[in-house]
């Protein structure tokens, strides 16, 4: 998936997850060059439901998933 394609599925996916008041969800992009893993860390930061974000440890998938904690209190 390029960069623009995943970006437009996150933003479904936390916009979704934030109206069903999921308070922490799961983006998997796997580990490839992590051009991906960037720009969907470059986009985190500045969405207003993310409360916080980090990548997964190894017991989550490690560096190819980012765990996000949305802004549902």
């Amino acid at each position: 998936m390029r960069a623009d394609q995943a970006i437009s599925a996150v933003v479904k996916f936390i916009d979704t997850s934030f109206l069903y008041g999921l308070k922490k969800i799961e983006i998997i992009h796997g580990k490839g060059t992590g051009k991906l893993k960037q720009e969907i860390a470059e986009f985190l930061k500045r969405h207003p439901n993310v409360k916080s974000f980090r990548l997964g440890s190894w017991e989550e998938g490690g560096d190819g998933v980012t765990i996000v904690e949305l802004n549902v209190d």
